[in-house]
């Protein structure tokens, strides 16, 4: 019986360190060769049945650190697990799956670090002159927005990241206004990486009678942005009037799906054309070649 009473006094205070419903990450992290990392930033990406979660943590000078992590929060993010990522000055970050054990209060992971990939980008117009405050943004990685490195070009169109991560990335390239952005993919290899942004392109069109030819002054379009594979509900975007049966609208010369496999896909715009008492007329754009102004009718036919 007095053996009994040690043993339930360590299960409390084990109980006690970590509550029941949560579990606890902790380990060390060094670099290649065993030294220690200090004042590395540890985060658990997590997900609970309606928000994605962030819990994080740095390394202490011994190199160690410890999370409290909500059990709920590992609901399919992986199925049964958390996502771990590390990142210090002068490394590399670093990626893991952990797998979360139905049964225990702890999981170990130890993480090496290895030394950081210099990567730069030059963001250029398309007469090549550089363009200063433009915001590069390093994101999704691994498949998911697990990066949120935020630079601005400087006068020379530039910026530097010597802690880059050694494998693939995405980033996005975009303008103070917002309306120029282009997405990067960033392979292992790269060293540097050559952004050109145009300027908008300006899409006129005419809507016309198919029969007469005639512009229809009752015209109106919708337009909107479109990736392979995606469908468009065109009664979520707002109607324009095409006065006179013509309109012109600016663009942004190039968008670009993030995918997380293949890199970025070229995306483009799609327009709708409609007008009363006759058949909506849908037309598609995928930018190619820079152009500055593209040209479309549209010939509705009169509803039956």
């Amino acid at each position: 019986m007095k053996f009994l009473v040690p043993i339930c006094l360590i299960f409390l205070v084990a109980c006690q360190r970590v509550p029941p419903n949560y579990f606890k990450v902790e380990g060390e992290v060094l670099d290649i060769r065993g030294g220690v990392v200090s004042q590395a930033l540890v985060r658990v990406h997590a997900k609970t049945s309606q928000l994605s979660v962030s819990h994080t943590a740095r390394t202490d000078n011994r190199g160690k650190y410890s999370l409290l992590i909500p059990r709920e929060a590992t609901q399919g993010y992986p199925e049964r697990g958390v996502i771990l990522t590390i990142s210090a000055e002068n490394f590399s970050p670093a990626w893991e799956i952990l797998e979360i054990p139905d049964e225990g209060f702890v999981v170990q992971k130890n993480i090496k670090l290895t030394p950081g990939r210099k990567w730069r980008v030059h963001v250029s117009n398309p007469q090549g002159d550089p363009l200063p405050g433009i915001e590069v943004v390093a994101c999704f990685w691994h498949g998911g927005r697990f990066l949120n490195k935020v630079f601005q070009t400087n006068g020379e169109g530039r910026i530097e990241w010597n802690n880059a991560p050694s494998n693939d990335f995405l980033c996005s390239v975009t303008e103070a206004s917002g309306t120029k952005i282009n997405y990067v993919w960033v392979d292992s290899e790269a060293m540097e990486s050559l952004v050109t942004l145009f300027p908008d392109v300006i899409i006129r069109g005419q809507i016309v009678d198919d029969s007469t030819g005639k512009s229809l002054v009752g015209g109106a379009y919708r337009f909107g942005p479109v990736f392979f594979g995606h469908e468009r509900n065109w009664d979520e975007l707002p109607e324009v009037l095409a006065e006179h049966g013509t309109f012109s609208q600016k663009i942004p010369a190039i968008i670009r799906e993030p995918s997380y496999e293949e890199g970025a896909i070229d995306g483009g715009w799609r327009f709708r054309a409609s007008a009363p008492g006759y058949r909506s007329q849908e037309w598609e754009w995928i930018p190619g070649e820079y152009q500055p102004e593209v040209f479309v009718e549209f010939r509705l036919k009169r509803l039956d």
